[in-house]
Parts: C-alpha cells; structure tokens; sequence
C-alpha cells in the first residue's frame, strides 16, 4: 500500500508524470453554456498502477479494458481525463484520501477495441 496510516503518499513513490484534460464551458452568442475546448493542465507527479484487465461486450464489439489507480496531490475543480505516457484514461470516480484536500485517488479506464 503507497499510503501509510495517516493516508500520506512518500514524495519518492510519484514517479510517473501525468497531465489532467478539463474540458472548457463556453457561452453561446445567446448565452447557452455549452462544452467548449480541451484544457490540458499539468504536468504532475503522481503513483500509476493497473488494477486489472478485462475483455468484454461492449456495444456488440469485444472491448479490452485496463482499470488503473492514479494517487497524486490534490488538484482543485474536475476533470475529465489523464494522459499518462501518450495514454489517455478516463477518470470513472476522484476520491479525496482522508478528506484533507491534500491526496487525491483516481480511478481510470482505457478502454481499446480488440
């Protein structure tokens, strides 16, 4: 486990470098809000590490997903996406470690067409 009893991450242990993908609201000429651009922020030590992989039915078409857990220092606001090694993961759930606005745990997918 990279977290101790008082949920803290060892500096050494953010060893892979990450960039978070946000995605931009913007206002129409009528003032309808509506998705704008990609922001890429970054880039941010973090911990990668796969939880599994699995092939299943998705839309009629075998998929292969790869869960992964990404844990780096808390970033305020949301987003949507990590890009990690040229890899972009979609964020499935953002958990605060210990309610302290200092860790944060993400669980990601990448989801590829077999």
């Amino acid at each position: 486990m990279l977290f101790s009893e008082s949920h803290n991450l060892g500096a050494r242990a953010l060893r892979e470098t990450v960039r978070l993908v946000r995605r931009d609201i913007k206002e129409d000429d009528y003032g309808v809000q509506g998705a704008g651009e990609d922001v890429c922020l970054g880039p941010f030590p973090a911990s990668v590490q796969m939880l599994s992989g699995m092939v299943k039915m998705n839309h009629y078409q075998t998929a292969e997903i790869e869960a992964y857990e990404v844990r780096l220092r808390y970033v305020p606001g949301r987003f949507e996406k990590i890009v990690w090694r040229d890899a972009e993961l979609s964020v499935d759930s953002i958990e605060d470690v210990g309610m302290r606005g200092r860790w944060l745990r993400v669980y990601c997918s990448r989801r590829d067409k077999v």
